[in-house]
């Protein structure tokens, strides 16, 4: 039974989840509510077939949602927010697509809202689907915008020539701090500040080597777990590296 008053959100998709023969649970990034759980219908009706349609990662949604028992919401009423014209039938923006959700799935957990992370994230996703440039930067480039709206930016501003850059204090240094090895070299530091350049939008300019582009993410992972969970074990990480490292 449900209960409460119902709660309109505006949303994207991260991950559907098995609940039971009669629902799944579907893992939502919300602007009204942060990150939510909501069960929708399972199973192989027209209802469940729909849903499975609107709710493929990274789908931006709009849906009403109730209270029910147990502490999980029920969806209802949901319909696109926008139309894909790309995204779900170009096998590379398919699988960026999936390593952003499953990071987002894993970065974000239940909390409060907030309008500046959602916006980028929309913006994000449209980006990526009215690409028509190369996208082998893209994962970068979200994963360094990213770290602003979650407060872990690093703080351009103490950069001097000659600096290295310490990756727990997100911060520029003159010497090597004592959490050794989590900083980087004057000369990766250099590229850091080139890095910080790189937005969705203009990704498709920078030049680098397969190799340069995979020392990038690993770098780009390991600053995120130090500030967050460990990221190593991400299903789509594999995919990514076979297609740009």
């Amino acid at each position: 039974m449900e209960s409460g008053e119902p709660r309109h959100l505006h949303a994207i998709a991260l991950r559907t989840v098995k609940y039971n023969d009669r629902h799944n649970i579907l893992w939502l990034y919300t602007l009204e509510m942060g990150r939510v759980n909501v069960l929708v219908p399972a199973g192989s009706g027209r209802a469940s077939s729909v849903t499975r349609s609107l709710t493929q990662p990274l789908c931006l949604l709009q849906l009403v949602a109730r209270q029910g028992r147990g502490g999980l919401m029920k969806a209802a009423e949901m319909r696109p927010d926008g139309v894909f014209h790309s995204l779900r039938c170009d096998p590379a923006k398919i699988a960026v697509s999936l390593f952003i959700a499953e990071f987002l799935s894993v970065v974000l957990t239940e909390g409060e809202s907030d309008s500046r992370l959602y916006s980028f994230i929309v913006q994000t996703v449209r980006t990526l689907d009215g690409s028509t440039h190369s996208i082998a930067n893209f994962h970068l480039a979200f994963l360094l915008g990213l770290a602003a709206p979650l407060g872990i930016a690093p703080d351009m501003i103490s950069y001097r020539p000659g600096r290295i850059f310490d990756m727990v204090d997100a911060t520029f240094r003159d010497s090597v701090p004592l959490h050794t090895p989590h900083w980087l070299s004057v000369a990766e530091g250099e590229a850091l500040v080139l890095l910080s350049r790189m937005t969705v939008c203009n990704c498709h300019r920078f030049a680098f080597s397969r190799s340069q582009r995979g020392d990038t993410l690993d770098r780009l992972l390991q600053y995120y777990t130090l500030h967050y969970r460990s990221l190593n074990n991400l299903r789509t990480l594999p995919v990514l590296h076979a297609l740009y490292d």
